[in-house]
């Protein structure tokens, strides 16, 4: 970040930090600390750079054609069924689960009420 992009102090060096001179920079006040983020001039430094930030994504062609020369479309399909049957046993299982509960609760109901 640039707390005073055109600072037109002399003789320091950009990178430098803990340098004096910077507590005369318009960015700071009296305490020596800059008016922007707030830090002391001490942990300042002239800086010559922007840094912009950004994201990016690729696809190796060279992975993608090997992935798609080892994979054919019945792999993809028998997977995807795999898959499928994988949820459905899981599916199964908890309906199974919620059935095992209702009965006990069901059956405490009665019992509870009987009493």
């Amino acid at each position: 970040q640039h707390c005073h992009p055109t600072c037109y102090l002399d003789g320091i060096s950009a990178g430098v930090t803990n340098d004096f001179r910077l507590a005369r920079c318009a960015a700071m006040n009296s305490n020596g600390s800059c008016d922007k983020c707030f830090h002391h001039y001490s942990q300042h430094m002239h800086v010559t750079y922007d840094l912009e930030e950004y994201t990016f994504s690729f696809v190796d062609d060279e992975a993608k054609k090997y992935f798609d020369s080892h994979t054919t479309e019945k792999e993809k399909k028998e997977a995807l069924i795999r898959q499928t049957e994988q949820l459905i046993n899981e599916l199964k299982a908890e309906h199974k689960d919620v059935i095992e509960k209702r009965k006990k609760y069901r059956l405490r109901l009665c019992v509870d009420t009987t009493a």
